[in-house]
């Protein structure tokens, strides 16, 4: 412990000592999902309590304080269709994600807030940094040159392959697994055929729906303001929800890029918990079972059939169970099953009595899952989530029980599996453990960059070398071609002169 408090305050007096004057920040985080706006708040809260003064544009606003102000930006996901996009293959899902983005996009450059950040982009108000989540709401990006301010990339959504292609990360589709697939690297080669033709079509849908926001800018900003592509290849700077390696597949980052994976996750404080709540798993001496299908999919979106399968199975079970249900009343509800809308999941996941995350495999989730070193059953239903389960089966630490397979047999037989086998709990706890193993903590690291960011008016000196290349020449595709060209050329004109003589003798016989 005296190592571990040493060791702390060396870096806490390191980040004091690079410490900066409060500075003004604009954030914008355009992504409805509840989770992820959760995510974004720990970040901009965390910079507003070192003193810096932030104004945030958001769907998923937090309570006003001291150094941070909210304005909500209206347009959010419907609840209907959620469970629709289960029956999608890759295809399917790519379309249905740029669908939704283009209807999101539309109502949120209609909102107030997008009006409120047009006339500061028009006033003479300064900002020393824009914060800019790379997920969703690329038109608002058109308006940032107005603020002369640098942007700081951010995304808790790691998976989007424009987030590697704007600060010119490697991302081949021969090591790294496309989001809308539920493969795990090494891929075999038919994987790797399927992860190819996936991230081409997920580029074109993408430029495609980039057009459209930009059409969209042009019509509510007026057209002279800035082509977003020339704003977001031109980022300096990027901090993402991934890693650290042994979490997550390990990538060579440039200098610009960081990793601050699980950002989210802090120690246990039960008092976070309601009281009901703390004395129920307080009260499970067999242990408890935590059921979540996160924000975007609710309990209460399942099929009643599924429900009552669900509620039969846990009927059966000696140990408690804890289940985020959305509704105040659940028909049929055990004993031995408490429901709750709402839940520091954290500090659920924590409990000494946890043994056993149920969920749907959503990055937040499965990160808190494995800082917590909990084992999981995941459930996944779309997007990212298929990959994030199949990586919960491959590390050893859980179960994967696709949707589409579910029955109340399978569901028994994999929570019993989980829960009687000790080398899910094994693994979760190695997990754990590298996942705590850093020099600092994500979020601490994450305030560092944004302070240093506005230390240095920008970043372009962290720029890979190659960041001024494109893609012919830094692979130096173009050279290869001048030199077959210098090579092959002189043989072509000698057999070309050979092909004249022989003829000329022909004709000479």
């Amino acid at each position: 412990m005296p190592r571990q408090f040493l060791s702390r305050l060396v870096v806490f007096i390191l980040f004091a000592s690079f410490g900066v004057d409060a500075s003004k920040i604009l954030a914008i985080t355009p992504l409805p999902s509840p989770s992820h706006g959760l995510w974004y708040r720990i970040l901009l809260e965390a910079l507003a309590e070192k003193g810096h003064q932030v104004t945030a544009f958001m769907p998923y606003v937090g309570k006003n304080k001291t150094g941070i102000s909210y304005f909500e930006i209206e347009g959010i996901f419907p609840d209907e269709g959620v469970l629709e996009l289960t029956n999608l293959g890759p295809k399917g899902h790519v379309e249905a994600i740029w669908e939704y983005a283009l209807a999101i996009g539309a109502l949120q450059i209609e909102s107030s807030a997008a009006k409120k950040l047009q006339e500061l982009s028009e006033s003479d108000e300064k900002f020393d940094l824009i914060i800019f989540e790379l997920c969703y709401g690329e038109h608002f990006a058109s308006l940032f040159p107005r603020f002369k301010a640098p942007i700081f990339a951010i995304n808790a959504y790691a998976d989007g392959f424009w987030n590697w292609d704007f600060l010119n990360v490697n991302n081949q589709p021969s090591v790294y697994v496309q989001s809308v697939l539920s493969y795990v690297s090494p891929m075999s080669f038919f994987e790797r055929v399927a992860n190819f033709l996936t991230l081409y079509y997920d580029k074109y849908h993408y430029g495609q729906y980039l057009k459209r926001q930009q059409a969209h800018a042009y019509a509510k900003f007026g057209n002279d303001v800035a082509k977003i592509e020339d704003v977001l290849y031109n980022l300096e700077f990027m901090i993402i929800n991934s890693g650290p390696p042994g979490v997550d597949p390990g990538r060579i980052l440039p200098p610009n890029v960081k990793e601050v994976g699980c950002l989210q996750c802090r120690p246990v404080n039960p008092e976070k918990l309601q009281k009901e709540v703390r004395e129920f798993l307080d009260g499970a001496n067999d242990g408890f079972i935590f059921f979540s299908l996160g924000t975007n999919v609710k309990s209460t979106m399942l099929p009643q059939e599924v429900i009552d399968g669900i509620l039969e199975v846990f009927g059966k079970l000696k140990l408690k169970v804890l289940w985020k249900f959305e509704n105040d009343d659940l028909p049929g509800k055990p004993n031995n099953v408490m429901i709750n809308k709402w839940l520091s999941q954290q500090d659920v996941l924590g409990h000494k009595n946890a043994r056993l995350f149920i969920t749907h495999g959503g990055r937040l989730s499965a990160q808190e899952a494995t800082y917590h070193g909990t084992p999981m059953l995941a459930i996944p239903f779309m997007l990212d989530q298929h990959k994030n389960a199949e990586t919960v089966v491959k590390a050893g630490v859980g179960l994967k029980l696709g949707f589409l397979q579910f029955t109340k047999e399978k569901f028994e037989w994999s929570i019993h599996e989980v829960l009687n086998n000790p080398r899910y709990k094994e693994s979760a706890q190695i997990r754990s453990a590298i996942a705590k193993d850093r020099i600092t903590t994500p979020l601490e690291e994450a305030v560092f960059w944004v302070e240093y960011m506005i230390r240095h008016n920008g970043t372009k000196h962290l720029r890979p070398a190659e960041h001024h290349l494109n893609c012919c020449q830094l692979y130096s595709l173009d050279v290869i071609a001048f030199l077959l060209l210098t090579i092959t050329a002189p043989i072509v004109v000698l057999l070309k002169l050979l092909c004249r003589k022989k003829q000329r003798k022909i004709k000479n016989d």
